[in-house]
């Protein structure tokens, strides 16, 4: 019965030691994941300044939080998926906005 609960005992302390690690990971990876999402949300409104004067075909929003996935979206459709000649002065204008200045 001794053995028996020494077994137990071990056991317990090894459970509260994974315990407090795992504890500590998730700390660690909160961080992390709040850093990231900072700089996300960052890089997002860089990108929506520096898009947000250029009007694409059958989008007629001015671009902003809410829209900026269904924005990009077409964009990359028209200057991506299925760029074509018709496309080039869109393309072009892309291009030129992105290279005004640097996003990072």
């Amino acid at each position: 019965m001794e053995a028996y609960i020494i077994k137990l005992s071990t056991e317990v302390t090894s459970l509260e030691a994974n315990s407090k690690q795992a504890e500590k990971e998730n700390e660690v990876l909160s961080t992390s994941n709040k850093q990231l999402t900072e700089t996300l949300t960052s890089f997002k409104s860089k990108l929506i300044r520096q898009l947000g004067g250029i009007s694409l075909p059958d989008f007629n929003e001015r671009l902003n939080n809410e829209n900026f996935d269904t924005f990009m979206a077409r964009l990359k459709n028209l200057c991506v998926d299925n760029y074509s000649s018709q496309n080039e002065v869109l393309y072009n204008t892309v291009k030129q906005a992105l290279a005004r200045k640097p996003f990072i």
